[in-house]
Formats: C-alpha cells, structure tokens, sequence
C-alpha cells in the first residue's frame, strides 16, 4: 500500500481568464500539502484545445483531479475520456459548485469520471485518498454524504467548511514572472463559500456562515503583494459584507484598517448587495475606509430597475435601495460594476422600460446591461419550478443548464429575439469596454507615481456612451420600434467600433507600465 507521498495527484485548472488563479483548487491543494499529500498543479486558458492540455498533463499519476464548471466542463470530459483511454485503472475526480449541484447528470452523461465531491472539498477529498490509500485503487463506494460515484448517488449533499486556517498554495506565481504576476488578481474569501441571500435564480450555496481570520486575510495578502509584486486583490465573496450587519461591517472596517497600516499601494474589488449599504452615517464612513485602503470598483448585485422583477427574483430590495446605494458609490469615488438582469421570461414593455430608464439614470454605461442581461435559469433553482409550472420552458427535460423559455408577453418576443440573436454577437466583437478601462486606469493610478490625468477624458467619454446608448438603444426599449432601430443600427454600432482604438491605445499603455 502506498503511503501519501506516493500517491501521485495531478490537478488541473482550466480558466477562462489567466489572471486568475483558481482560488478553489488552490485552496483544496494547499489543504492536501499540509496534510501530506503529494498534488501537482498545472493551470490551462479555457481557450487551449484538449488534446494540447492531455499532451501536458499526461504523466504517471494515479489520480487527476479537476475543478469543473459550466464553461470548461465538456473540455474535462473530454480529457477524463482521454485519461481512461491511455489507463482505464487512472482515478479522475472532480469538484467545484458545478459539479456539485449536478453531480448525477454529470454520472448520467459520462462513464470517465470516477469520483465526485460535493461542497468545500477539503475534508472529502482528504477522505477520499485515503480511502483510495487503504483500498490500492479505486473504491465503488466510499460511504461519505459528500463524495459521489455513479454507484452512489442517494442522500448526497455538500460539505461546508466550518473553519478556515490553512493557506492556499503559490505555484500561480512562483512559476512567473515579476512582470505577469504584476499583471494578475489574487482572489481571496473573508468566510466561507456561502450566501445568505434567497434569489430564485441563484445556484450559490446557503448555510452558516464561519469567518476567517482577519489577521490570516491580511499575511496572505501582504505575502502575495511584497513576494510575488501582486498589485490586485479580489474578495470574491457573495457579498463581503454578509449578512450586512454591523458586526460584518465592523470586520471589513478593521480589515481595512489593517490593510492602509501595512501602505501596500493595492487596488481592490468585492462583491456587495444593494441591501448591504444604508444612507446612514456609519455605512457612509465605511465606504471612506474602504476607498482609503484601495477598494476602486464594488460589484453590486441590482439586478433590476423595477420593482416586479426584484420581487420576482426574491431579491429583497426595493428600486429605491438600487438608487440608494449606486448614488452612495458614486458619492465616495467608487465604481461600481452593476449585476443586472434586463430580460426574463416574465418581461414586460412596462418592466423592460423601467428597467432601461433605470439604468440610464444611474449613469450605466456597459452595454452589456442592456443587451447581454437574459436571465439564465438553471434546474435546481425557484425560477426553473415557475416557469415549468406555467409552461414557459423550451428546452428539453434532459438540459439543466442555460434552460431555453418562452417569454410569456407575445409582444416582447420579436425585439428581444432580435437583441439575443444579432445584437449580442456584435457586442462580443468589441475587444474593449470603456468601464472596464476606466476602472483598469484608476487602478493603475494607486500603483505607479505621476500617470498622465485621462480622467476629464473618460468622463467625457462616459457623457457621450451614455448619450448615444439612450439615444439608439431607446428606439428599441421605449418606443418598441425595430424598425426604426434598425434604420439608425449601422451608426450605433460604429460609435462603438470608432472608439475601441482610443481604448486599445490606453489599455496598451497602461499594460506598459507593467514592464
């Protein structure tokens, strides 16, 4: 029987940015280190084919082990495939919240994949090797609520960590350079992976909530910024201010303060709902901390401008909350990247026009919240129940991912097949968005000393996006006429085209700067 070091562990990671780590598998192998397992890493864009991966990775493993998700899961199929076809005794597991929620379609669709683990996987996969230790190979059943074969799928559900102390592994960056490192977000949880929110469209997990230690957050972050010169932090909680009390508050107060002590010079992101902050005296002090330590864009999740669809969506806010807590951003020189939901099978004029209003008054200038914005309905979720229950599904029983609807409203169905089918591949041709150069500018202004001042520049172009969006983008969405857009589609899409190399020219300088 082998002992842990000599069961040999490949992971790999497959994301669609490279950026970014894998703050999941990182975590997982960090956890397995320290227990004294022997992982391997490798990390691969979403983009490289299978077979160039498997040439990669293939090597004397006994087990491969992969994070999964919506994007990259028929790619680990198909290298699962590959693995078994070269040794059939090869173990393949995967993880991830993707796996997790449909480990038995996954078991219906594949005959490759071994092993399953469900939720934080830290302790089931730490259970699983050793199982697979003690059995020389692989096991049919390994008796644990949270790991899955396809022999053992009844009465399975995730495990959630109740305590977080170990570090993730560094492999991301000790293999680069300064210079690409330089160029890459660390992301980093404040508590454990979980939600307190109640959408009917979420596929997030819910439970306790168990915080890490603040001390903890801040030596990983200080380590990654000071050994491996990143300058980027993501907190990528649901919402790092869960659940928006004031002891949740006072946390990433302190964080915060730890964080302006220790004069990193770092930009930050974090995900927040529009619940989360109040037009009040402590909420607006919070926000000035938050700036002063390097926050520079906060992701809320608005999801509506009218206030049918946020009760549809069990969002628990009012369009009022949505212009609170934008307003309160702005107010503070804070970004804020909108979650938005425009389009849904329940879509109305009434609504899509309170939805467009909204947005232009809050000064959106992304124009993927106004085309790309189709609700996605997963099985599994309340909004996958409702519209099967009032008939409105179109795909077929077996799909349970990106589920096809009907919209309930005749008269919206032709505009809005129009925006999903030759709108929305003209926006992905568009190389670069201003708000995502604007933030990407105002990040590297918290890293280098003396850069050129564009910012008149990009407000003026902001003033100008937001014009010509209203402009065109109403034809569709206020007057609900097609043919009116389509007359003027030509100019609205070449104000966009004419403006990428001003942007290309920014971006390439700000990239500059790195080297």
């Amino acid at each position: 029987m082998k002992d842990k070091k000599e069961l040999k562990v490949q992971f790999v990671s497959i994301n669609n940015v490279w950026r970014y780590g894998n703050i999941g598998m990182d975590q997982l192998a960090g956890y397995l280190r320290g227990k004294g397992f022997n992982v391997h890493i490798e990390y691969f864009p979403n983009k490289m084919k299978a077979e160039e991966i498997f040439e990669k990775i293939w090597g004397e493993y006994d087990i491969y082990g992969f994070s999964v998700t919506s994007a990259n899961y028929s790619k680990v199929c198909s290298l699962c495939s590959k693995i078994k076809e070269k040794n059939a005794k090869i173990i393949t597991s995967i993880g991830g919240g993707f796996a997790t929620r449909y480990y038995r379609e996954i078991f219906n669709e594949t005959e490759n994949i071994d092993y399953i683990t469900l939720g934080d996987g830290e302790i089931p996969t730490e259970i699983l090797y050793n199982q697979i230790l003690l059995n020389n190979g692989r096991i049919e059943n390994i008796n644990h609520y949270a790991i899955a074969t396809k022999a053992d799928t009844n009465n399975k559900h995730e495990f959630l960590n109740t305590e977080i102390k170990h570090l993730p592994i560094f492999d991301y960056y000790e293999r680069d350079t300064e210079e690409r490192n330089s160029r890459k977000v660390h992301c980093i949880q404040t508590k454990n992976n979980i939600c307190t929110g109640n959408c009917s469209f979420c596929t997030e997990r819910h439970g306790k909530i168990a915080y890490k230690d603040i001390n903890s957050i801040v030596n990983q972050i200080e380590l990654v910024v000071k050994k491996f010169h990143v300058k980027k932090i993501f907190f990528t909680d649901d919402n790092i201010l869960d659940p928006n009390d004031d002891y949740a508050k006072q946390r990433v107060r302190e964080l915060c303060e730890k964080i302006i002590s220790l004069d990193l010079h770092i930009a930050m992101q974090c995900y927040i709902k529009a619940i989360s902050l109040k037009d009040n005296e402590k909420d607006h002090e919070l926000l000035d901390i938050m700036k002063k330590a390097g926050f520079v864009e906060i992701f809320v999740g608005l999801e509506s401008g009218n206030q049918e669809d946020l009760n549809l969506y069990h969002k628990y806010t009012t369009v009022q909350d949505n212009y609170t807590v934008m307003k309160m951003l702005y107010q503070h020189q804070l970004i804020p990247i909108i979650g938005f939901i425009g389009f849904n099978p329940y879509s109305t004029w009434d609504k899509i026009e309170k939805n467009f209003q909204f947005l232009y008054d809050v000064r959106c200038t992304y124009l993927s919240n106004y085309l790309y914005c189709f609700v996605v309905i997963n099985k599994y979720t309340k909004l996958y129940d409702q519209i099967t229950e009032d008939g409105l599904v179109e795909s077929g029983k077996e799909t349970y991912v990106d589920i096809a609807y009907k919209f309930q409203d005749d008269s919206v169905r032709e505009i809005l097949k129009y925006v999903k089918t030759d709108l929305i591949p003209k926006l992905v041709k568009l190389d670069y968005e201003l708000d995502w150069v604007t933030y990407s500018y105002y990040e590297h202004k918290i890293w280098y000393d003396n850069i050129m001042d564009i910012s008149d520049w990009l407000e003026k172009k902001k003033q100008e996006n937001l014009e010509v969006i209203y402009k065109y983008l109403g034809k569709l969405f206020l007057q609900h006429d097609l043919v009116a857009f389509k007359n003027v589609e030509e100019e609205f899409w070449g104000f966009f085209e004419k403006q990428q190399d001003d942007l290309k020219k920014i971006y390439d300088w700000l990239i500059e700067l790195h080297y």
